[in-house]
């Protein structure tokens, strides 16, 4: 706790040196725990607005939201499911995914053996476990099928379920992925499949939608507010459905580049700078 505080203090004292001498109207405290509440001491110091930016799935959101209605001018979040869970008064902003830098095109590797990707740091509520069960029932039909998780974590767990059903040699574990290299990461998959228990967004599957990929997803948070019907909603904690849709998309290369095409355009219309930017410099004006 004493850490804490003074980490909290030593980011205030900083924070306040480098805005002093700078026209600050209004700061925007991104996360409703830590760095949110380190944007609000700053904003006070400085008497100007305080707004924030709620994903969603913050530790301790419950506890966060009475400071949320208290403390702010204005609280944004990055999806209708996340306004859901505070209050009516909440705007919607959706990330924003560029896609003059998340395209489709070619991929350095052969389109077989089939590739289903995943992304994201590893944690219980990403649902991996339940993936790599599905991905057991894709690799008997499937044999030349492989399943790839990135983003790294402790994936002690999740190869003890690859070992145990048979799996672990067609799992293959990344850890974090540099933003320089994660285009290619998208483009190599056939399908892009995210099973979270819950998520706030899920900024990954916009990416790889807008990478013309066809994309699997839980019905966990706000994942089918994103994949709208462009992508492929299962329902969460069910391996054998997941499998099953993945084995069906796997075989059918048509349907596969028909939801590609329509996830890429989704995305443009949706999380596009021209989509987003607009929206939010005048949001930033209105409280500012």
């Amino acid at each position: 706790m004493f850490l804490t505080v003074c980490k909290l203090l030593s980011y205030v004292y900083h924070g306040r040196k480098i805005l002093k001498h700078k026209k600050i109207h209004l700061v925007d405290g991104h996360w409703a725990h830590f760095g949110g509440v380190v944007a609000f001491i700053l904003a006070k110091i400085l008497s100007v607005k305080f707004i924030v930016t709620v994903y969603g799935t913050e530790p301790s959101l419950i506890f966060f939201k009475k400071y949320i209605e208290l403390a702010t001018d204005g609280v944004l979040t990055i999806s209708n499911y996340t306004r859901s869970k505070l209050s009516r008064s909440a705007m919607v902003i959706y990330p924003l995914v560029d896609p003059n830098l998340f395209y489709p095109g070619k991929v350095s590797r052969s389109r077989k053996p089939y590739q289903i990707s995943t992304l994201g740091f590893i944690r219980k509520r990403k649902g991996f476990d339940d993936l790599i069960k599905a991905f057991s029932l894709v690799a008997r039909e499937c044999s030349e099928s492989s399943l790839v998780i990135g983003g790294g974590g402790d994936a002690r767990v999740l190869k003890e379920i690859g070992r145990a059903l048979g799996v672990e040699n067609k799992v293959l574990f990344k850890d974090y992925i540099p933003d320089e290299e994660l285009v290619e990461f998208y483009r190599a998959c056939d399908i892009f499949v995210l099973p979270s228990i819950e998520e706030g967004f899920g900024l990954v599957v916009a990416e790889a939608m807008a990478c013309g990929k066809p994309v699997v997803v839980s019905d966990g948070g706000a994942l089918p507010e994103v994949v709208g019907d462009c992508g492929i909603v299962v329902p969460r904690h069910n391996a054998e459905i997941l499998g099953i849709t993945l084995i069906q998309l796997l075989l059918d290369e048509k349907k596969r580049i028909k939801l590609g095409e329509a996830a890429r355009k989704r995305a443009i219309a949706l999380f596009s700078p021209e989509k987003i930017i607009p929206r939010l410099e005048s949001l930033y004006s209105a409280f500012a």
